[in-house]
């Protein structure tokens, strides 16, 4: 008789083959996710603030950066923020709320310098990338600048394990649309697509995709593009709004990284993480 271990492991393993049936592709986010960007504000906070000898960082600062910094991005979430926005309002508004007389843009500059050569990865995160790399195509989608996530996951060590990379300024689109994931799937169905073909035969491509203009990170190379469904692609991420509510309205499969344990809140993902190494018991 199988002990609890042996049944879990037997039980893992047949998820993970039922799912190497079924997807082809792993889009997986970057920040918080793959790398770790509560501790590079954090960290960034406290340099930044001796450095310009503001007051000292306090825990409860970091709460109020995320609050800001998330209605920022939600706007663009919406469409109705954009890059420029964030990078003009955010430091200022936070400045206010803490009662700091500071240039919030000189603090911003520094800021985005400081992220551009941070690449803290998240527990587990390493693992997971070499992981899929070698199962699945996997591909990076993220919403932010295009030449800073590309250069902090290169500096990380992990931008080589990519097949692809889609980066919501390059797309020209940002998680949630549909335009973002549009731009995934046209350039996985046509495009260029990395290093190996896929293990199954073609399948047909989403009715939407066609030849894709935009170039997000194709590698000289690469062999042809395959078709693909959205059934046949796997999402992964930390964020409700930006990764699930995108991939389950596509169509995608969801893996949802709950790292601040907040549950799906009503949502219908298919798996629930709390640790990126997880993942490997699902793919």
């Amino acid at each position: 008789m199988m002990n609890d271990t042996e049944q879990n492991q037997k039980y893992n393993s047949a998820i993970r083959e039922q799912n190497r049936q079924k997807y082809r592709v792993v889009l997986i986010d970057v920040d918080n996710t793959v790398l770790d960007f509560d501790a590079f504000v954090r960290s960034a906070m406290q340099e930044g603030f001796r450095k310009y000898h503001l007051p000292e960082y306090r825990e409860e600062m970091f709460g109020i950066f995320m609050e800001i910094n998330d209605q920022l991005w939600r706007g663009i979430e919406k469409g109705e923020n954009t890059l420029e926005d964030v990078r003009r309002e955010r430091w200022a508004r936070i400045f206010r709320r803490l009662d700091i007389d500071f240039d919030g843009q000189v603090f911003e500059n520094y800021f985005r310098a400081y992220l551009h050569e941070c690449a803290i990865p998240v527990p587990g995160a390493p693992e997971v990338i070499r992981y899929l790399s070698d199962r699945y195509l996997l591909c990076a989608a993220s919403n932010g600048p295009y030449e800073q996530q590309e250069y902090r996951l290169k500096i990380s060590g992990l931008l080589e394990y990519f097949h692809r990379i889609f980066i919501s300024e390059q797309v020209g689109a940002s998680k949630p649309s549909a335009r973002f994931f549009d731009v995934c799937m046209q350039e996985l169905c046509h495009g260029k697509l990395g290093r190996g073909e896929v293990r199954r035969g073609e399948a047909c491509c989403k009715d939407s995709c066609t030849d894709a203009s935009t170039d997000s990170g194709s590698r000289p190379g690469d062999p042809k593009g395959i078709k693909l469904l959205p059934e046949e692609v796997m999402m992964v991420g930390d964020s409700l709004t930006a990764d699930m509510d995108g991939a389950i309205t596509y169509g995608m499969g969801t893996c949802f990284f709950d790292r601040k344990g907040t549950g799906a809140q009503g949502r219908k993902v298919d798996y629930i993480v709390t640790h990126m190494s997880e993942v490997m018991e699902i793919l």
